[in-house]
């Protein structure tokens, strides 16, 4: 029953599935538009160059004639759009409006929409030159509309929407519109930045600085026009740099500084003297007109006017003729030949109209309703081709409600079905479980039996020999055992707070360092590759898990001289862990179901044990979002290939962040460098050849330890006796010394034998773990380890070592106790030479001798240098305040003592020369002076 419920669930959401795919998805990807290729976008930006530096337009249209003969269309509309902006120059503009028009129609069949928003830009700046606004308004704002919904950031397409805005803003700012212009500006100026077009922000800002000019904000516009200037001047735009003079000439003379005016005006003049564009020299040139028509100066006035009439009139720019003329008609009309007034005052009317005609209006009347009647032809065909969509959608729809009321009422009845089975299964999995609880007391006793066997002397060694397979089998039961309890516990799903975020390649690594015995011990060949440093979120303990089910699988089932591969790598966001091996391999039908739980095969797979265990990883696995394969050869070998995504969602502290940015900078082959900073930081010293465990200790400690590195056990020992470290980290194997036997050497050495030790081993045995703390080690830190546990078993430490500086220093300043009572070897050795110094410094003020730092360090055999910083190390303080310190002892131990005895003879007694020095040294150490501690008050200890 179940079998049929599910299959009818299968094949309903394929359904559904297969009909959003065929109908919904063509009907979207029909309507996007997809951004154009890096490739297309250079070409583009090739052609757009290559066509602006043709001046003329017959030359244009044979370009495109090319451009056509080649099939390149894109190409064709670029040429066609510069075509459009020449005849625009020259006063066309009804051909130029047609022109751009095709362009607009042409791009919009080839579903062009970089070139349809370009052509839409032109066709509203066509309309804005022959002031028509409202027309000019609507094309620049439905192109700014298209840029926004347009799926592409590009350089093209960003200039396209910032040309909507710099058009809108122009025309707003023709209709006076200050306010909405201004805003429309600043967000074109905003584009251009963005893009970091140095010639696009300089017209905006000379944009910006007309509108605040034209209403009257002289201070914004003399910034803004700065502004301009500076971006012209750093994009060497000439043409630009005289506009800007020539707005400065503007504003001074607004502002009545005519000297200023006309030396801004004769720059600009200046500037574009010998340019043979027309178009870009009358601006200044007529501004200096306009100058000394104002200021009445004839001669300079007539001068500049006939230049600027005659090139007017010489590239029939009509645009500038209107305002020449209409500067003649001022200058004669001030020196009274109103004559001449009228006949100029005419010819700037006649040129005005000329313009805009009645017939040239006309005609652009005409194309723009051929250009609307052709937009309403493309609307509606959108139009019918949505009422088209949005009946498909609703018939869709509809099926998909039909199928999801089915597969609501199937899923209740598979869900009910579930449950039952779950019941099932749960009583079956705690029925295993608490088999397997059961099983666990008489283990125990049945292992601890056989090792007392094994260990007694009087048993035989046949009987040891016995106990020793009996114990072996009870660990492989308990180790079953373990797995059935595991895979009971394993949870549906992994909490936040078991997530940690690290470096992943590093944890396998130090996991797959503990199989190396193994290996030596069966003869196998063994490779761990690591390709890369993987950051990734991981759960450490499912992590281990995966990684030493699948190398005990390897290592079980490899005969001697096999070989056994661990390769950690990435794809993309994918992590993948392969363990391979020559091992003896199965047959496709027990290969295909070693997953399953409590599978067992009697053929080549004899073990229970390694079913549970790979059954457990893929669950894990599973519970990780990955996939699992195995594939095997009969007698050739396994491998097993795990994948599970990388994602980093557990954001790390600052500090975790930067010791993980700085371990990435590391490479596998270099140590970190040695760290000490200026502020006193506990000094740790760690003494391991492995470059990336000694990188990964380097990110947990940076910034909160001075550090020093050590590749092998003599330079490690060396570097303990010149730096003497508040603790030592050595690996259990390090080169040129076993990492035992260095243990075995700090502590015989009287200089350093008080630092604690903490040990990283991949060994695990309770052996391994007994002989470590036979040598004196303090902390046995098994790999893997994460970097919350070393970071708390050093923060012990030091915090331990602390409280026993204060100890150390307040017996052996008072000698209340004897060095070696109840205390541990390492701890006997360090108040044995507390007690020595102390002795020799009461022996020296004993014998009238002057107490120095030298003379201690000599008395135990010490260089002074060593000395004193083993007293650091063990008091906390320096030498010089122990003395100090131990000689006010030995006062107060007087006074206390011996009632009569004056302060100056006890003074002398502690070995002061002077009685000041003793009473300020009392002081210090007591808080009080010596007069008033025999007086009883209270010290401050």
């Amino acid at each position: 029953m179940s079998f049929l419920y599910t299959q009818i669930h299968h094949t309903l959401l394929r359904l559904a599935t297969g009909i959003t795919i065929v109908i919904i998805l063509p009907l979207l990807f029909s309507c996007k538009h997809s951004a154009p290729s890096q490739t297309d976008q250079h070409e583009r930006i090739s052609l757009d160059s290559l066509a602006a530096t043709y001046t003329s337009v017959d030359s244009l249209r044979l370009l495109q004639k090319n451009m056509e003969r080649e099939g390149n269309t894109t190409g064709s509309m670029i040429v066609q759009r510069h075509i459009g902006n020449l005849l625009r120059l020259d006063n066309h503009f009804s051909q130029a409006l047609q022109i751009h028009s095709d362009c607009q129609s042409r791009a919009q069949a080839a579903n062009d929409k970089l070139e349809w928003i370009q052509a839409t830009n032109e066709i509203g700046t066509d309309y804005r030159r022959v002031c028509i606004f409202c027309m000019a308004l609507q094309y620049h704002y439905r192109a700014l509309m298209t840029s926004n919904s347009y799926a592409d950031t590009s350089y093209i397409a960003r200039k396209c929407k910032a040309a909507a805005l710099n058009g809108l803003g122009n025309a707003y700012l023709a209709l006076h519109n200050y306010s909405q212009a201004d805003s429309l500006l600043k967000l074109a100026l905003a584009e251009e930045k963005a893009m970091n077009s140095i010639s696009g922000i300089a017209t905006n800002y000379a944009n910006l600085g007309s509108a605040y000019a034209r209403c009257g904000k002289q201070d914004s516009a003399w910034i803004f026009y700065k502004k301009a200037m500076y971006y012209n001047q750093k994009a060497h735009n000439v043409m630009g740099i005289s506009l800007c003079h020539t707005y400065f000439g503007s504003l001074c003379e607004q502002e009545g500084k005519d000297q200023q005016a006309l030396q801004e005006y004769q720059t600009a003049y200046q500037m574009m003297e010998k340019s043979k564009d027309a178009w870009y020299i009358l601006p200044s040139l007529i501004a200096l007109a306009k100058y000394y028509v104002h200021t009445s100066q004839w001669t300079d006035a007539s001068h500049y006017l006939a230049s600027a009439r005659d090139l007017g009139e010489k590239n029939h720019l009509t645009e500038y003729l209107v305002d020449i003329y209409s500067l003649y008609y001022h200058y004669y009309k001030q020196q009274g030949d109103y004559r001449n007034a009228l006949l100029f005052h005419e010819k700037a009317k006649a040129e005005k109209d000329s313009l805009i005609d009645e017939g040239r209006i006309d005609h652009i009347q005409s194309v723009s309703l051929n250009i609307v009647e052709k937009a309403n032809d493309t609307l509606r065909q959108e139009r019918s081709s949505r009422q088209r969509a949005y009946t498909i959608f609703v018939i869709i729809l509809e099926v998909l409600i039909a199928a999801f009321i089915i597969l609501l009422y199937s899923h209740k009845l598979r869900k009910q079905t579930m449950k039952g089975m779950q019941r099932v299964a749960n009583l079956r999995e705690d029925f295993f479980t608490n088999i397997a609880h059961e099983f666990r007391t008489p283990l125990t006793v049945i292992l601890g039996l056989t090792r007392s066997m094994q260990n007694d002397s009087h048993t035989l060694d046949s009987t040891k020999e016995k106990a020793k397979t009996i114990e072996r089998q009870s660990n492989a039961i308990l180790t079953i055992i373990n797995q059935v309890i595991s895979s009971k516990m394993l949870p549906a799903v992994v909490k936040d707070d078991e997530w940690r975020h690290g470096n992943i390649s590093l944890f396998m690594e130090m996991i797959a360092q503990s199989y190396q015995d193994i290996a030596e011990h069966k003869g196998i060949n063994y490779h761990f590759i690591k390709e890369e440093e993987i950051e990734m979120d991981f759960v450490p303990g499912y992590a281990a898990k995966i990684m030493n089910t699948l190398l005990a699988y390897a290592f079980k089932y490899t005969p001697k001289n096999g070989t056994v591969t661990a390769t950690v790598s990435r794809e993309k966001d994918t992590l993948h862990l392969t363990v391979s091996d020559t091992g003896i391999g199965m047959p496709p039908e027990v290969a295909d179901k070693v997953f399953t739980p409590y599978f067992l095969e009697e053929g080549n797979i004899k073990d229970i044990d390694t079913c549970i265990g790979l059954s457990t990883v893929k669950q894990i696995v599973d519970l990780a979002k990955g996939n699992i394969t195995l594939q095997s050869d009969l007698g050739k070998g396994t491998t097993i290939r795990v994948t599970l995504p990388i994602h980093c969602d557990y954001a790390l502290s600052p500090d975790t962040q930067q010791a993980t940015a700085q371990v990435e900078e590391k490479t596998e082959e270099e140590l970190p460098s040695n760290t000490h900073s200026q502020e006193k930081l506990p000094h740790l010293l760690v003494i391991e050849d492995n470059s990336d465990i000694a990188n990964f200790i380097s990110s947990i400690f940076t910034g909160q330890c001075d550090l020093s590195f050590s590749t092998d056990g003599n330079e490690g020992l060396q570097t303990a006796m010149d730096c003497i470290p508040d603790l030592i980290i050595i690996d259990r194997f390090v080169n040129r010394v076993d990492g035992l036997e260095l243990c075995r050497q700090i502590r015989s050495n009287p200089v350093i034998n008080h630092i604690p030790i903490i040990m990283i081993t991949a060994k695990v045995t309770e052996q391994d773990q007994l002989e470590c703390a036979k040598t004196g080690i303090t902390v046995y830190l098994s790999k893997p380890f994460t970097a919350e546990m070393l970071r708390t078993h050093v923060g012990n430490l030091l915090k331990g070592r602390d409280l026993m500086l204060k100890k150390f220093a307040e017996i052996y300043e008072e000698r209340k106790v004897s060095p070696v009572e109840s205390a541990s070897p390492q701890t006997a050795a360090n108040l044995q030479f507390l007690h020595k110094v102390t002795d020799t410094i009461y022996l020296l003020i004993g014998r009238r001798k002057k107490v120095t730092v030298a003379a201690l360090a000599s008395k135990v055999c010490m260089s002074t240098s060593l000395f004193y910083r083993k007293m650091v190390a063990m008091t906390g303080m320096t030498p010089t305040a122990y003395i100090q310190r131990a000689r006010i002892k030995k006062a107060m131990n007087l006074i206390d003592s011996r009632q009569g005895i004056s302060l100056a003879d006890v003074a002398d007694q502690c070995g002061f020369d002077a009685y000041p020095n003793f009473v300020r040294s009392f002081k210090n150490v007591c808080g009080i002076t010596p007069t008033d501690y025999r007086r009883g008050i209270d010290t401050k200890k």
